[in-house]
């Protein structure tokens, strides 16, 4: 097999554009002889064609899905089985397609499988809500890689109000769930602000007396990460919300009892 027949969908796209594109820019540095009518008309096709060839693959990608759908139903009871609500089988279908196959994105195709998968199934298609297509296209790999990490309701946060490593300052947040999934400040800090706006988890000032041992840790990191100076380190603590338990519960398939509101893991 080729390399090229190794490549992801979205790989080739952006090398078929970027390619596309220096033609046509190399194109406007010759004379210009071509008629104006031409010129739009080629430029037109620079913008729509990511998108002929996403119908070109297409159909692959759905055939994957409707492999991977037909698994995760095939134990359900005819009787149970639902057409999934249009307001999510369609969009989720799109953006399925344009992920592509390529591994960075196996966990995004995985929530939108078990989202259209629930939608179909009498006893859990409430729980499918039409918004978590937008919040799944919303979230980065690493964000997605995060939430199939969460497993508890609470986790302990840092609040990095200043902080120095030579001559820089840091600003952010030091969390464990993602220290423990190879993250440092900067890529944590804006993971976790867009899970925040989302709705998903949420941040808040102050701490718990429940557990102290998740923020000595998280001290001990700071330390590290910070040896010209710790800084201003405020306790905080990241907590699921009530539509981060749904989602969770039916996106990534967590278990929601153990999302509920408990103590620091």
């Amino acid at each position: 097999m080729s390399d090229d027949s190794k490549k992801g969908a979205a790989e080739t796209l952006t090398e078929n554009a970027t390619a596309a594109a220096v033609e046509l820019y190399r194109d406007g540095l010759k004379p210009a002889v071509k008629p104006l009518g031409v010129v739009i008309g080629e430029a037109v096709q620079l913008v729509t064609w990511p998108l002929r060839q996403l119908l070109t693959s297409a159909n692959g990608a759905l055939n994957r899905l409707d492999g991977r759908l037909h698994k995760r139903l095939a134990d359900v009871p005819p009787e149970k089985l639902l057409p999934p609500p249009a307001t999510i089988a369609g969009p989720a279908v799109m953006q399925y397609a344009l992920l592509g196959d390529s591994d960075d994105a196996a966990d995004l195709r995985f929530m939108f499988e078990n989202l259209l998968a629930r939608s179909m199934h009498a006893d859990t298609a409430t729980d499918a809500h039409p918004a978590f297509v937008s919040m799944i296209s919303q979230l980065s790999p690493v964000e997605a890689r995060l939430l199939r990490a969460v497993t508890q309701s609470e986790f302990a946060l840092l609040f990095v109000r200043e902080a120095r490593c030579g001559n820089d300052i840091a600003h952010g947040t030091l969390s464990l769930l993602c220290i423990d999934q190879g993250l440092d400040l900067v890529p944590a800090t804006r993971a976790l602000s867009n899970l925040d706006r989302l709705g998903i988890l949420r941040m808040a000032n102050g701490g718990s007396s429940r557990d102290y041992h998740a923020y000595e840790r998280l001290q001990l990191i700071a330390n590290t990460w910070f040896p010209d100076g710790g800084g201003l380190l405020e306790m905080g603590s990241l907590s699921v919300t009530a539509l981060g338990i749904q989602f969770l519960g039916t996106c990534v398939g967590a278990d929601a009892s153990k999302l509920y509101p408990s103590r620091f893991g």
